[in-house]
């Protein structure tokens, strides 16, 4: 294992693709609110995609590269949400996303980071999740007065 720095990572990963296998975290403030702020991770074209990777930008196109069906659907589904104003019909769309992403293990998590947050009781309802930040019920909470 080498540890270097986030600059030599990114070139590592972006400009030059010298990795074999990496291990890191990626996030994006607000993506747990807007799903759509991860397109740069998960969608083929995205500036930050990491799997299947095309040719990099100003290259020959690789020979035999494809984009996969699954692949085409999960930036079929970001268009689509991004352009989605009804939260119902939002949810279905990065629901199925999920589901492929799922199905499929482009990438897999090794581990959820400890978190501690704190939050006033005055919010409800704090619904707290291993899996995900404090505020992933966002759309459900309230201020109550005490």
């Amino acid at each position: 294992m080498q540890v270097v720095s986030f600059n030599v990572v990114l070139q590592k990963l972006l400009s030059r693709r010298d990795w074999d296998c990496y291990v890191g975290a990626f996030g994006v403030p607000g993506a747990d609110v807007e799903p759509n702020l991860l397109s740069l991770f998960w969608t083929s074209q995205g500036s930050f995609h990491q799997f299947n990777q095309g040719a990099l930008p100003a290259k020959s196109p690789l020979k035999g590269w494809v984009v996969s069906d699954w692949k085409r659907e999960i930036d079929s589904l970001f268009r689509a949400g991004f352009k989605e104003l009804d939260e119902t019909k939002r949810k279905a769309i990065y629901g199925r996303f999920q589901q492929i992403v799922a199905e499929q293990l482009p990438i897999f998590c090794l581990v959820n980071p400890i978190s501690f947050q704190a939050v006033r009781e005055r919010v409800n309802p704090i619904n707290f999740s291993a899996l995900g930040p404090t505020f992933w019920n966002i759309d459900e909470l309230k201020i109550t007065e005490k």
